[in-house]
């Protein structure tokens, strides 16, 4: 028996796509999509974390310059031995 179906009239199944609104990058799974974001996500978040990080950092370290300058400038109304110790500890 001849089959009289033609293959010229099938469609291929219409594909889903699934974009990331950060990157516009597609996925043909919602699942592929969901572990992209979270890792994204996760870096992002480690990317702020770090910019944060220095800049409490920075903050530290001009707050430790200015206590320096403090023990530097007030040298003569303490101890040498204060004074050294103060040295050594910041």
């Amino acid at each position: 028996m001849k089959n009289n179906h033609s293959c010229k009239n099938l469609q291929p199944a219409e594909i889903h796509k699934y974009e990331c609104e950060y990157c516009n990058k597609e996925f043909t799974r919602i699942d592929n999509l969901k572990v992209h974001i979270d890792k994204r996500c996760k870096q992002k978040n480690l990317i702020n974390e770090n910019a944060e990080l220095k800049k409490e950092l920075e903050q530290l370290k001009n707050e430790i310059s200015d206590i320096k300058l403090i023990i530097y400038n007030n040298r003569d109304k303490v101890s040498k031995e204060l004074f050294q110790n103060l040295q050594i500890i910041i």
